[in-house]
C-alpha cells in the first residue's frame, strides 16, 4: 500500500487465468510493487503487477497473455523519463531482464537488450576504444528506452549508430527493422509507443582509446558541475526549433517555483526536482504551470520529455 496525502492506494488482484499463465511460463510475478522505488522521480503508487521477462519468448507470453486478459501492459527500464501516478498502474509492468538486459560487442558492433544500462553500453564501447555512444555516458537510461525516444547528448544521438533493432508489438507480434526503415529525429522515434524494443544492433567506429576515454570524462564532469543534483527525470521539456526550453521557461519568472514537495530549479529550469514528500500530482501541476504560463507569454507550447504512466 502507498500513502499520499493520506489516502491509501493499493494494487488491484489480476485475473486468475493471467496469473495462472504466468506462472506456467515461469515468469515471476510481483504483486503491488511501488513505483516509487522504479522512477528518478520517485513518486508512483502501486502497480498491480510488475514482471521481469529475461527472454523473447516469456515477452510474447506476457504481452499474449495481458491482451487475452483486457490487462493493460507498460514497460519500465530505468523510470528516469516517467512520471508515475499516485494512485499507480492498473495493469502489468514489463521491466527487461535476462539475456534482454545483457551487452555483447563484436568488433566494431554492439548487440543490446533493451532493458541494457545505457551507461554500462557506453562504458563498454569507450573501453573498446569505440566512439559513437561516449557522450551518452551519463543519461540514466535503459538502451530500450533511449532508443525510444532517440536520447542524446551535447551533439551525439543513438539513433545515429543504430544498424537494426528487433522489437515486439503490444500484441507479442516480433518485427526486426533495418536502418532504412527508422527514421530517428530530435527525442522522437518510430518506435516510441507501438512497439518494444527486445534488442539493437549499433555499428561505431574505432577511435584513439585514450581520446574516446578523456571525451566520455569530459562529458561526465560536465554533466556532475552543470546539472542539479537529486530526485529528477532530467530535462522536462524538448527544446522548441531554435530555442532552449530553459531559457523560456526563466524568462517567465517562474524558476524557484514550488508546489507542495517539488520546486523547478532556479538555474536549471527545465528540471524539476523532488525535495522530499513530493506527489506525482504535485509534479504534475507544476508541468501544466510551467506549459500554461510559457504559452500565455510567448505562444509558445512546451512538450515534455516526460511520459506519464499510470494517469
Amino acid at each position: 500500500m502507498t500513502k499520499v496525502s493520506g489516502a491509501p492506494f493499493q494494487a488491484r488482484p489480476l485475473p486468475p487465468d493471467l496469473v495462472d499463465r504466468l506462472r506456467r511460463a515461469g515468469i515471476l510475478l510481483v504483486k503491488g510493487k511501488p513505483l516509487s522505488s522504479a522512477t528518478t522521480f520517485g513518486v508512483g503508487g502501486p502497480a498491480d503487477g510488475w514482471v521481469e521477462p529475461g527472454s523473447v519468448a516469456q515477452v510474447q507470453a506476457v504481452l499474449r497473455a495481458c491482451r487475452e486478459a483486457g490487462v493493460p501492459v507498460a514497460v519500465v527500464g530505468k523510470g528516469a523519463n516517467q512520471l508515475a501516478a499516485d494512485e499507480g498502474f492498473r495493469g502489468l509492468i514489463v521491466h527487461l531482464s535476462g539475456a534482454l538486459a545483457q551487452l555483447r560487442l563484436h568488433g566494431g558492433r554492439l548487440t543490446a537488450g533493451g532493458g541494457a544500462i545505457l551507461r554500462r553500453a557506453s562504458a563498454l564501447t569507450v573501453r573498446a576504444g569505440l566512439t559513437g555512444m561516449e557522450k551518452l555516458a551519463g543519461i540514466p537510461s535503459s538502451v530500450g528506452g533511449a532508443l525510444a525516444m532517440n536520447a542524446g547528448c551535447y551533439g551525439q544521438e543513438i539513433g545515429d549508430a543504430v544498424e537494426w533493432v528487433l522489437a515486439s508489438d503490444w500484441e507479442g507480434n516480433l518485427r526486426r527493422f533495418k536502418r532504412g526503415e527508422l527514421t530517428f529525429g530530435y527525442r522522437t522515434s518510430p518506435l516510441r509507443g507501438p512497439w518494444l524494443v527486445l534488442y539493437a544492433g549499433l555499428r561505431l567506429k574505432p577511435a584513439p582509446p585514450g581520446a574516446v576515454k578523456e571525451d566520455a570524462l569530459a562529458i561526465l564532469r560536465r554533466r556532475r558541475d552543470t546539472l542539479p543534483w537529486g530526485r529528477s527525470a532530467g530535462s522536462v521539456f524538448k527544446n522548441p526549433p531554435g530555442m532552449k526550453a530553459r531559457e523560456l521557461i526563466a524568462r517567465c519568472g517562474l524558476a524557484g517555483t514550488r508546489i507542495g514537495g517539488v520546486w523547478l530549479h532556479d538555474k536549471h529550469t527545465n528540471t524539476i526536482l523532488n525535495t522530499g514528500g513530493a506527489t506525482a500530482a504535485d509534479i504534475a501541476a507544476l508541468i501544466s504551470l510551467i506549459q500554461e504560463k510559457v504559452e500565455a507569454e510567448t505562444g509558445i507550447l512546451l512538450e515534455p520529455e516526460v511520459q506519464r504512466l499510470g494517469f
